[in-house]
């Protein structure tokens, strides 16, 4: 997204074109300006002063002509072309008799006072200037005044509908002379009081004829110091130079460009002007310079490039403001607390990425309230006038960032944010709250500005409390630092790991006073949260243009597909950190010729030392902790128990020490035990030991029994891991034992793992038959069901409404998981025989799927095979069961149908006919459902983009329906549609008289539709393909999402 600027400066165009030396130059402007605009979206002409030469009407007559005809030169593809002016001194029209009146009058001002609007006209004399501005603007497309007075013009410039680029255009010429001096003019305070900047706007941009230093010198540095509040660039004319360059000052980086002189009255062979080029994906300014070569009769530019992305604080200034934040302070609340590396943009900081995370209020110590939306809690922040809210969550949460955002969004609103970080405040000094206050004032804003600070009214300032679990004070002492601390402050946010209880004491001397009291937990980064973080991720890279939507939703979902295979079953905490971590990895693994950064393994191992690194100890160290933590977690894996008691702990590192030969004043084995729960690596209740977070402990355990297969000189226990590899497998339906196992995968290519799956899956109901899909069903229904689809919204709202779905699903699941944690029942004793074989057959698939997704491009095609088939054996057993159970109860099922609508069909309104046609439909529909949850689960488990060459050649060979449906759905998953199209179509023409087959390729298909941006000729011939009604005037899809 580019837009390309033209700016003209000080034309001086006489109405006399004889003297016009510019319009010998009108081939040099169209050529130098043809083919750059050729690389933009749209074009804008901007003149920065002196179109004509002396205000008259004729002049501008002239004007209007050389601009008209340079348009009918260089438009070309349609590109919107619009004009923006500012004028100049020569744009005034002096009239000789009128001369001593205005002279007086400009004498007669004094600058501290508003000046009559009486006084202002008389004094400007830009009438004619006027018209043609305003013959001008009639022609522009995207152009939108926002204010306007005699003095000053701000106007939007509306790229998209959400990016726009706003103009500050200032009449510096309102008091010109035709003798002009610098330092004798001034521009009136009573405009530096409406300056404001757009901080939605992706740039600023002002635009004055006379630079600020035609003022007298009081006037001067105000007037600078405005211009650099609310600009980016700075645009100037009137001194016939052609420098540019950038400064920086208290409010960040300005960009200067000088506006050349495009027509020299007294040199007929200088002209120049400049060509800047805004290229809002690359975050650049491109400015060339073109000077008029005479011995080439052509424009030769000097070019400079400008980084956009590095003037940040622009971004966060506040126009108007008493005080200002200082450099410092805007850092961090701009770092991402992490260092995240983009491919494209490099270094992130926190407004390139960041995601609010939902929230949940926390009413009572057990129950919570669901937020849908992050919004409505920020806005809730924005509006109310006086409360403490409270946002707790574990570490790596995202705490300190949300108050980072929240604080600059403040501060954008004039609102003014305080930070205070409660782990750096002395215990010694919670007594001079005074005192705290000040320092952090002066740190963040300035010593000369602590009086401002504190007189701004209470309702004006906002305190953000960092890690208030830190401060190190009783109940009682807590309560009475927040009681001080909100006499300063109206608005008071903390952030927290104590749990509620904690903080409900903290708050229990608070309700006197009146305040809204809220507490919040930050959510987990769920599927939507996750979903835009990958879109911010992919948007930074700017790589897809509006022609490229199928390819963006193809990256797109490799990345949510890595993330959610690497979070797995919460084996990771679901925070942004980690997920910016794994994001970060994917791509350097792209670029890594290194195998093991191409496995989910790697990222996790990445992740661990992320943990460890908190620690801050020697690499030496680190080895020998990465070694002891494998023993441990073996050691709590061996003993079938999820936790180690403080004596067994003990007694392992004393025989680790012995083992290893190692120095105990070196390896301590308390300081290790603070060290680790520091790191959120292992954690403690009632002197028993475990690992935090579940990926820890599969991990190491993984770890430990990889290194140890075919080895038994390097571990404590002096023996190989087959055994245990055996056990892992064999028991593979306990939810320890397969997540163990799938990490074992990633550590391992190990033959005899494979050989052991596939082994043990083929013991999985050796007696049943695979599912299959017959044609049994057709007398459900007299002719295929319909199937109607809208596909309103596009790829990416349908996904973020499909991720929506699933979240709250996973969260019931969870409720139902808290109830029962966890736990290793080897024996399964009171389990029904038929479901363990049932959850073995899920296991085997899930891990499986990770074998062939992680080692696809390694093993061998025999390997490959083998390890497909098992999985879409032991599926489809495990299918065919659960089928026939409901085919075989077909005729009561339609009974029981009947019999509930015929309850609602009390009136006969229906007769019995239509009756049992419907009653056979549905289950119809539930029998598909459950054949297609069955195919569904197989394809999701297996499926690759890495292995459509194989689904290819098993398709032709395969002759078993439910298998050619998973590959088919493999290949419509995992590929692009026109290189899946083909086979799916061949197995709809094969089912012709299949209903149900036909049924569930038609869903596969219509879930395709909803999930991918697919032109609409595109879409209404693939509906006729497949008998589905497409009709996008539906409110609703009727697909099975």
């Amino acid at each position: 997204m580019k837009l390309g600027i033209i700016n003209f400066s000080d034309i001086h165009l006489f109405d006399d074109n004889e003297k016009n030396s510019i319009m010998s130059k009108i081939d040099g402007i169209e050529n130098a300006v043809k083919n750059r605009i050729s690389f933009v979206d749209k074009i804008l002409i901007l003149v920065s002063g002196d179109t004509a030469f002396s205000g008259k009407n004729s002049e501008y007559e002239v004007a209007i002509t050389f601009f008209m005809d340079l348009i009918d030169r260089i438009k070309t593809e349609n590109k919107d072309i619009d004009f923006l002016f500012i004028p100049g001194n020569h744009d005034c029209h002096f009239i000789k008799k009128n001369e001593n009146l205005r002279n007086t009058l400009i004498d007669g001002i004094d600058e501290n006072v508003e000046i009559d609007d009486s006084i202002i006209d008389q004094i400007i004399v830009q009438n004619e200037y006027n018209e043609f501005k305003k013959i001008m603007y009639s022609y522009n497309e995207n152009t939108e005044i926002i204010l306007e007075n005699k003095f000053y013009e701000k106007v939007n410039y509306n790229f998209t509908e959400e990016i726009k680029l706003s103009f500050h255009l200032f009449n510096t010429a309102w008091i010109s002379k035709l003798r002009e001096e610098p330092g004798t003019m001034f521009f009136p305070n009573q405009v530096f009081e409406i300056l404001c900047k757009s901080f939605d706007s992706f740039i600023n941009i002002s635009v004055l004829h006379h630079p600020p230093h035609w003022c007298e010198p009081n006037n001067k540095r105000l007037f600078e110091s405005r211009l650099q509040e609310i600009s980016d660039v700075i645009i100037t004319g009137h001194e016939h130079a052609n420098n540019s360059g950038k400064k920086e000052d208290n409010f960040g980086e300005t960009i200067f460009i000088e506006g050349c002189v495009l027509q020299e009255s007294w040199n007929s062979d200088k002209s120049e002007f400049n060509y800047i080029e805004v290229d809002m994906e690359a975050s650049l300014l491109k400015l060339e310079q073109l000077d008029f070569r005479i011995d080439k009769n052509a424009y030769y530019p000097n070019k400079k490039e400008y980084d956009l992305s590095t003037m940040k604080q622009h971004e966060i200034r506040v126009a108007g403001s008493p005080i200002y934040l200082n450099p410092e302070i805007i850092d961090f609340y701009e770092d991402l607390g992490a260092p995240i590396d983009h491919p494209d943009k490099g270094r992130l900081l926190l407004k390139d990425i960041y995601v609010y995370p939902d929230f949940s209020e926390v009413l009572t110590e057990e129950v919570e309230n669901k937020v849908e939306d992050a919004k409505i809690v920020i806005e809730e922040l924005e509006g109310s006038e006086k409360y403490i809210y409270i946002f707790q969550g574990d570490k790596e949460f995202g705490k300190t960032s949300l108050l980072k955002s929240v604080a600059l969004r403040f501060y954008k609103n004039q609102i003014y944010p305080l930070y205070l970080d409660a782990g750096n405040v002395k215990q010694k000094e919670y007594k001079k709250v005074e005192k705290i206050i000040r320092d952090r004032i002066q740190e963040q804003y300035g010593e000369e500005s602590y009086e401002d600070f504190f007189q701004l009214d209470k309702s004006k300032k906002v305190l953000l409390v960092d890690d208030w679990n830190l401060i190190n004070l009783n109940k009682d002492g807590k309560n009475k630092l927040l009681l001080e601390l909100c006499k300063y402050f109206d608005k008071v946010i903390l952030s927290s790991q104590n749990t509620t209880m904690d903080i409900k004491d903290t708050l229990s001397l608070i309700d006197t006073q009146n305040r809204e009291v809220k507490i919040f937990n930050l959510k987990k980064f769920g599927y939507k949260k996750r979903g835009q973080i990958v879109e911010k991720w992919l948007n930074l890279s700017h790589l897809y243009e509006i022609d490229e939507k199928e390819e963006y939703v193809f990256r797109f979902d490799e990345y949510i597909v890595s993330l959610n295979e690497i979070v797995g079953k919460n084996y990771i905490p679901q925070v942004p950190l980690y997920l910016l971590i794994i994001l970060q990895s994917i791509d350097s693994g792209k670029k890594s010729v290194d195998f093991d950064k191409q496995t989910n393994g790697y990222y996790y191992e990445l992740l661990i030392k992320q943990l460890i690194y908190d620690i801050q100890i020697g690499s030496d160290d680190i080895s020998t902790l990465n070694n002891y933590l494998k023993h441990l977690a073996y050691h709590i894996f061996k003993s079938k128990k999820n936790t180690i008691s403080y004596y067994e702990f003990k007694k392992l590192y004393e025989d680790f020490v012995d083992y290893y030969d190692l120095d105990e004043a070196q390896f301590r084995f308390e300081q290790n035990i603070k060290k680790l729960e520091l790191a959120n690596i292992l954690q403690e209740k009632e002197n028993n030991y475990y690992f935090k977070y579940k990926y820890v402990f599969y991990y190491f355990t993984a770890q430990y029994i990889s290194e140890n297969i075919n080895s038994t000189w390097n571990n404590i226990h002096e023996k190989d891991t087959k055994e245990d590899v055996i056990y892992l497998i064999q028991n593979i339906h306990v939810d320890l034992y397969s997540n163990i196992l799938i990490f074992l995968i990633h550590e391992s290519i190990d033959e005899m793992v494979f050989e052991e799956v596939i082994k043990q899956s083929k013991q999985i109901l050796p007696k049943e038959n695979l599912m299959d899909i017959d044609g049994e069903l057709n007398n459900l229904v007299e002719k295929l069901p319909e199937l109607i689809i809208n596909t309103k919204g596009n790829a990416m709202e349908n996904r973020a409404s499909l991720y929506e779905s699933r979240d709250v699903t996973e969260e019931v699941l969870e409720g139902e998981m808290k109830k029962s944690h966890e736990e290793i029942n080897e024996l399964d004793v009171y389990k029904d025989p038929l479901i363990i074989e049932f959850e073995k057959a899920q296991k085997f698939t899930e891990v499986i799927g990770q074998i062939l997704k992680n080692y696809g491009g390694i093993i061998n095609k025999r390997t490959k095979e083998s390890l497909l088939t098992s999985s879409y054996r032991v599926s489809l057993k495990a299918g065919n069961i659960l089928s026939e159970l409901v085919i075989n109860e077909k005729e009561d099922l339609i009974k029981f149908v009947i019999n509930e609508l015929e309850k609602l069909n009390s009136d006969e309104l229906i007769s019995k006919k239509d009756l049992e046609n419907r009653a056979g439909k549905m289950v119809f529909e539930f029998v598909g459902l459950i054949y297609s949850s069955i195919i569904q689960k197989a394809i999701v488990d297996t499926g690759t983009n890495r292995m459509k060459s194989t689904y290819d050649k098993y398709l032709k060979e395969e002759e078993n329906t439910a298998i050619k449906l998973i590959l088919v759905g493999s290949l419509l998953e995992n590929t692009r549609l026109d290189q899946s199209e083909k086979v799916i179509e061949n197995l709809y023409e094969e089912n012709s008289s299949n209903y149900m087959v036909k049924n569930i390729l038609r869903h596969m298909v219509g879930r395709h539709l909803y999930m991918f941006d697919i032109p609409y000729s595109k879409r209404q011939q693939i509906c006729k393909t497949y008998d589905i009604i497409y009709d996008p005037s539906l409110n609703k899809t009727r697909l099975l999402k």
